[in-house]
C-alpha cells in the first residue's frame, strides 16, 4: 500500500515486478501468482465506480442553466447530454449536426476525435435543447462552426463556474448506463 501512491506509481511497480518475473525468475507470476491485482492497487485512493465529480450531476444542470451567454449555454449542455469532448464541442460544424424532427433526437458527426478517429453520436433527449440548437443552425451557413468558441475560453467559463467540463462527460455516462439499466 506505502509503494503505491498513484495510479501512475503503482503501473510502474506492477510492470516492474512482471519484467522481474519474466526476465529474472524465467517464471512469470511467480511473484504476483495469487496476489489480486485489487489488493496491489488498494491504498492508491482510487474512488469505487470511477472519479468522483466535483458538484452533483443537478448542480451542474442548475449552473449550466443559469449562464446567461447563450452560446456558452449551449456548448456545455450539449456536452453533457452527449458526452463529446470540449474539443469535439468546438469543432461542430453545422453540417456536423443532424436534427430529426419526427423523433426530436439530435445526432452529431465528430470529424477528428481522439486519435483522429470519426464517429456518430445520439445526443440523451433534451427537448430545450433540440429547440435552441434548432434556431442557432437555422442561422448558419453549412461548413460554419456551431460555436464561436475555443476549447480554451469554454474550459475557462466552466472553470469561472465552479465546473469541470470533463465531469460532463462522466455525467453523461452515467446518465447513459442508467438508462441501458432501465431498458434491461
Amino acid at each position: 500500500g506505502q509503494l503505491c501512491r498513484s495510479n501512475q506509481q503503482a503501473a510502474k511497480y506492477i510492470s516492474a515486478v512482471k519484467k522481474y518475473e519474466r526476465d529474472v525468475l524465467h517464471n512469470p507470476q511467480l511473484l504476483l501468482y495469487g496476489e489480486p491485482l485489487m489488493r496491489l492497487r488498494k491504498g492508491q485512493g482510487r474512488p469505487a465506480g470511477g472519479k468522483k465529480l466535483s458538484n452533483s450531476e443537478t448542480t451542474y444542470s442548475h449552473k449550466i442553466n443559469a449562464i446567461r451567454d447563450k452560446p456558452v449555454k449551449l456548448a456545455l449542455r450539449l456536452q453533457k447530454k452527449s458526452g463529446l469532448r470540449v474539443s469535439e464541442i468546438v469543432a461542430l460544424r453545422e453540417s456536423d449536426v443532424r436534427l430529426d424532427e419526427a423523433l426530436r433526437k439530435i445526432e452529431l458527426r465528430v470529424r477528428r476525435g481522439k486519435g483522429g478517429n470519426s464517429r456518430t453520436v445520439s445526443v440523451l433527449e433534451d427537448e430545450y435543447l433540440y429547440e435552441q440548437l434548432k434556431e442557432a443552425l437555422g442561422e448558419l451557413a453549412p461548413e460554419q462552426h456551431v460555436f464561436q468558441l475555443t476549447a480554451a475560453a469554454l474550459k475557462k467559463k466552466a472553470g469561472s463556474l465552479g465546473m469541470e467540463t470533463h465531469d460532463l462527460r462522466r455525467i453523461n455516462s452515467r446518465q447513459r448506463f442508467r438508462k441501458d439499466i432501465e431498458a434491461g
